[in-house]
């Protein structure tokens, strides 16, 4: 990367690698002198950027307790939002500054916190270049906010830093013009060195784990997120101190649901799942039944016509994992990147001891950490295309392939959904293709990619249809009255033509789909 010294400041010029770790925009402008300062997509600047970085490499988890976010920046409001749900509250001083964005911003005067919080009553506390402004013992300030945190929460802040030494003056009828030139802004009453800042601040966080980011976030990583690495060094005004509370964690409540679905050899499962989750829902209603019907019944057959293991490509909540599992009790390897949905299927598997090993990756053509993006239309489609529905944020999370996956499982039957990055995932299995052979059941969305996954298959030797194709339907003997939109846009790859006794199978299955109850 081509580094440009202006003065004391060194500044980045843009090159095609550069993608936003919020929106994966690859478009930055420059923001008061600094070149790729702020992201075109969601307007977030650098030390937004490594924020959510920060917090995704730590994983960091409130443990069902509230995160408040103080003088919250819009595009990073939005990603946190996404991440922690209700337990999610931004706050300021001045609410109304945020009305036109559309924020419940919350009033929260950090001149006295525990005017304002409970002891131990805090998931975590978030916060960049505020502390600067509180007219109030900073000492003080920082003590009260630890003392709010619960066993096990996180405190994490930016705050501008300039050479020197710590001070402050908070004389608030002080000239505008003095506090600009002692504190750099008139609305100032402190300034951060950088000789003394860990002296200044670790006493405050005496006892708490402090995460060093260089052991999670590389500097390819902060490079490639338009951030300067030295705030990875050192401290600078984009540097991210992140700290954790010692003592027993204790869980605050969540907002779950209740909910049943009976698979279709007829086990009825009782589980629990994050509030508003769409599929529950779904199920709860309409019964496994009616969902993708036609699907799960050629999934079903293709496992009795091939040994091996099944693998579930962006399983969700594990309909078809589970499915599989219960009906033919082979072992199925279940593959989610979106943690609530992984942790439902994971406590689904333990409570029935069905044999699904969960692991909460996303599959590509490529090993290493994607953005997996955030849809703000439902918890089912979540996608790894930046393109597919309007997102709201993304997570960093772990890829794997196929063809890695394959070397120790020899799949039989395959199932993707991976919300039109379907052609990536086939693109790292082509070696399984042709040599294990197994079926592929897969989703094809507008904007999937559908030449391309057409071509891996011909290469392949597969046979492909449409299973909501009317020949289709009609080779199996109709839908028995079952709801067949999920259906429309999922398909089966075969490695040889299905024969006559394929589709009268999908048909028998079907018929026993039909049949069953539909849990309230």
């Amino acid at each position: 990367m081509l580094v440009i010294k202006v003065g004391a400041q060194s500044e980045s010029r843009s090159e095609p690698d550069h993608r936003c770790p919020i929106c994966d925009g690859t478009e930055f402008r420059p923001y008061r002198g600094r070149l790729n300062a702020r992201c075109l997509g969601c307007g977030a600047k650098e030390r937004e950027r490594l924020m959510a970085l920060a917090l995704d490499r730590a994983a960091i988890d409130p443990h069902g307790h509230p995160v408040y976010h103080f003088a919250p920046e819009l595009a990073l409001a939005k990603r946190l939002k996404t991440r922690f749900g209700d337990l999610y509250h931004p706050a300021d001083i001045d609410p109304d500054l945020y009305a036109a964005l559309g924020l419940n911003v919350e009033r929260v005067d950090l001149v006295q916190p525990l005017g304002y919080f409970a002891p131990e009553s805090v998931g975590g506390f978030i916060h960049a270049h505020v502390l600067e402004h509180v007219p109030a013992s900073m000492d003080r300030v920082l003590t009260e906010m630890n003392a709010a945190l619960v066993p096990g929460g996180f405190h994490a802040f930016q705050v501008p830093i300039h050479v020197g030494w710590y001070r402050e003056d908070m004389n608030l009828a002080m000239p505008a013009a003095e506090r600009t030139a002692r504190f750099f802004q008139e609305d100032h009453v402190r300034v951060f060195g950088d000789e003394d800042f860990d002296a200044r601040i670790m006493p405050l966080f005496d006892g708490f784990h402090r995460i060093d980011l260089r052991q999670i976030i590389d500097h390819a990583t902060v490079t490639r997120a338009a951030v300067q690495s030295s705030a990875l060094r050192s401290p600078t005004g984009h540097s991210v101190y992140l700290f954790i509370k010692p003592g027993e964690i204790k869980r605050g409540p969540r907002r779950t649901e209740r909910s049943t679905m009976i698979l279709p050899g007829g086990e009825r499962i009782d589980f629990v799942h994050p509030a508003k989750f769409h599929l529950p829902r779904y199920l709860k209603g309409r019964g496994i039944q009616n969902y993708e019907p036609l699907t799960l019944a050629a999934f079903l057959t293709a496992c009795a016509r091939k040994d091996g293991a099944v693998l579930d490509v962006g399983a969700n909540i594990g309909v078809f994992a589970l499915s599989a599992a219960e009906t033919y009790r082979r072992q199925v390897h279940a593959y989610e990147p979106y943690p609530p949905a992984a942790e439902v299927l994971e406590t689904i598997v333990r409570d029935y001891g069905f044999p699904v090993q969960v692991t909460r990756q996303a599959m590509s053509d490529k090993e290493g950490m994607l953005s997996f993006h955030i849809s703000q239309k439902s918890d089912m489609s979540h996608s790894l295309n930046p393109n597919h529905r309007r997102h709201v944020g993304s997570l960093q999370v772990e890829c794997t392939t196929i063809d890695r996956v394959a070397q120790r499982i020899r799949p039989g039957v395959i199932k993707i959904d991976a919300e039109t990055s379907e052609a990536d995932v086939l693109r790292g299995g082509r070696e399984t293709l042709e040599r294990d052979r197994p079926y592929v059941v897969f989703e094809l969305l507008e904007g999937g990619s559908g030449a391309a996954i057409s071509d891996i298959f011909a290469a392949a030797g597969y046979s492909v249809c449409q299973l909501g194709d009317p020949a289709v339907i009609e080779r199996i003997g109709g839908m028995r009255g079952l709801e067949t939109e999920g259906d429309l846009r999922n398909c089966l790859a075969s490695p040889a033509p299905l024969d006559d006794g394929f589709f009268a199978d999908i048909g028998a299955w079907l018929s026993r789909l039909e049949a069953l109850p539909i849990a309230t």
